[in-house]
């Protein structure tokens, strides 16, 4: 599994390189936040700091693209098959070097593995217990309210009429 996110973040820093647009670039750096705080979800034990940087890297990429749609102009998005093609062929050979590589350690690793699930969820569980419980819940709480107030207020002052982002004639 992390050869297939290793390789799939390799294939979208290849095509961010190919992009022209702001707007297809947001969206391959979106990805590419996805696949990254995936992989270190898989890494770690425990989650947060894999949702935290999710919700951090999204919400500078929201700025990023409110400002770049603000200014820029609409461009046509053209989409280029043999690049794509060639592209997509380069990480089948990256995936398949990458299996190679890696395929005596993987009968080790995965038996490690299913020897360790039992213990890692209910690990899992126990901090989640914690979050969620009587001393800890009001700061959770109120962070969910933090996050919607900053929600409301970046809202009110992206509005197209009154916002700092206004489009000059």
């Amino acid at each position: 599994m992390t050869n297939l996110m290793i390789s799939f973040s390799l294939l979208m820093n290849m095509l961010f390189m190919t992009t022209k647009t702001p707007t297809s670039m947001g969206m391959i750096l979106m990805i590419q936040i996805m696949t990254m705080s995936l992989t270190l979800s898989l890494f770690s034990i425990n989650y947060w700091f894999s949702y935290i940087l999710f919700i951090v890297m999204i919400g500078g990429l929201m700025v990023l693209f409110i400002y770049m749609t603000s200014l820029a102009p609409n461009s046509i998005f053209m989409i280029n098959m043999k690049m794509i093609m060639k592209i997509f062929m380069i990480m089948c050979l990256m995936f398949i070097l990458l299996n190679m590589i890696n395929y005596n350690n993987f009968l080790i690793k995965n038996n490690m593995e299913i020897n360790n699930f039992n213990s890692i969820l209910n690990f899992n569980y126990i901090m989640l217990m914690k979050l969620y419980n009587f001393p800890i819940n009001k700061l959770t709480w109120l962070m969910i309210l933090y996050l919607l107030m900053t929600l409301v207020i970046a809202a009110k002052l992206v509005k197209t009429n009154l916002g700092s982002l206004r489009q000059l004639n």
